[in-house]
């Protein structure tokens, strides 16, 4: 009888997970943002937030939004490697676009 309960509970957190990303896709990225925007720099409960706004932008294919969130990334993360590793994704995007002046923030928001 345990051994149901837990298949029952993994079932049940399956469907809400799903359920959360089908409700993020139809989230502007305003509201994902407002979610986070109020707590203060190197605070990882944003990263949630932060994490279903990159997430929604890889979906969409939205390079402007991405570098957006890895830059906000970079700013709630606390862990310095972490900091490093969405800065890296900001230069990757930034490059993608192709423009100089989104290049140049990217590389800036690295500390380079």
């Amino acid at each position: 009888m345990h051994y149901h309960h837990k298949i029952s509970f993994l079932i049940f957190n399956l469907f809400f997970f799903f359920l959360n990303a089908q409700e993020l896709q139809s989230l502007s990225y305003k509201t994902i943002s407002d979610l986070y925007e109020n707590y203060p720099e190197n605070d990882s409960r944003a990263m949630v937030f932060v994490n279903k706004y990159i997430g929604k932008a890889k979906k969409e294919n939205n390079w402007k939004k991405q570098i957006i969130g890895y830059e906000d990334a970079i700013y709630y993360t606390e862990d310095i490697n972490r900091k490093l590793s969405y800065a890296d994704s900001a230069i990757v995007m930034a490059f993608k676009s192709g423009d100089r002046d989104i290049i140049s923030r990217a590389h800036l928001g690295k500390g380079i």
